[in-house]
């Protein structure tokens, strides 16, 4: 018998009870390192619920909010509907004595027999102005075709212009209506 060193370290083979003492020691292990992570599913789960409640509590409270504000709006709105109805009441009763005042000024406004002189008048100049144009256009396509592109320009840059005018003049109309509504309601408050 020569007592040879194996590659495990053993200088024999092991019996039953070495084997039996190793896979005891082994299992001690493995229940061990159950027992660890058992007990770190049993902590995450815990935290999992945890968590889970607290967003179910806090979603819970977000929707009370929401169902209070969305009363609360509700109620706003009823009385904003009731302020609007007599607002346009009040509205409508000055509109009819405004109508009366367009009246006056209409029977001291020109009579359609002047305004048509005045049109014919207006026509005639804007057809000698278009002729002049038509005129002026011809001699400076001759010219030059990029002083064509500069009128052509310029006529766009006019309508812009009247375009903007429109606009400026439908806002300050818009603010006007506004301000009086604003004037109104807060008479109503006083």
């Amino acid at each position: 018998m020569t007592n040879s060193i194996d590659k495990n370290g053993r200088t024999h083979e092991p019996d039953l009870r070495e084997l039996t003492a190793e896979l005891d020691g082994h299992r001690r292990l493995m229940e061990q390192y159950y027992k660890v992570h058992s007990e770190i599913d049993t902590e995450r789960d815990r935290r999992y619920t945890e968590r889970d409640d607290s967003r179910k509590a806090a979603v819970d409270a977000a929707l009370v909010a929401m169902k209070e504000q969305t009363n609360a709006s509700f109620l706003s709105s009823e009385k904003a509907i009731t302020k609007a109805e007599k607002a346009q009441s009040d509205y409508n009763n000055r509109s009819n004595e405004f109508r009366g005042q367009l009246d006056d000024q209409a029977k001291r406004l020109a009579t359609k027999d002047e305004l048509g002189s005045i049109s014919r008048n207006l026509e005639e100049k804007i057809n000698r102005i278009d002729r002049d144009l038509r005129d002026l256009r011809e001699y400076k396509s001759e010219v030059s075709g990029k002083e064509s592109r500069v009128r052509e320009f310029k006529d766009e840059s006019r309508a812009n212009i009247a375009l903007i005018i429109s606009l400026i003049m439908g806002f300050l109309s818009f603010i006007s209506i506004s301000i009086t509504i604003i004037t109104l309601l807060s008479a109503d408050v006083l």
